[in-house]
């Protein structure tokens, strides 16, 4: 299971910005990458890294919720995770 970080993430959707913007060249001045593949790739990325985010959120609500009472751990769906986190890990 990957264990990626919110902030592998950023730098991810930075490095597609840099590809974007700052295309690298061959000795002839040429860009490396076809740059209609390097767009699609940076919509692919975005879509995903949206879906990340989003996962993300819920997982914040959810202990937002846990920790004002509002909702027992215990009643979270298993595809909601915030148990290491409300024990910091413990």
């Amino acid at each position: 299971m990957a264990r990626n970080k919110l902030s592998d993430l950023n730098n991810h959707l930075f490095q597609v910005i840099e590809d974007l913007t700052n295309p690298e060249v061959d000795e002839n001045g040429n860009p490396k990458d076809d740059y209609d593949k390097t767009v699609k790739k940076a919509i692919a990325v975005a879509k995903v890294g949206q879906v990340i985010v989003n996962n993300a959120k819920l997982q914040l609500h959810a202990m937002q919720l846990v920790a004002s009472g509002r909702m027992v751990q215990e009643e979270l769906p298993d595809t909601i995770n915030t148990k290491k986190q409300l024990t910091n890990g413990k």
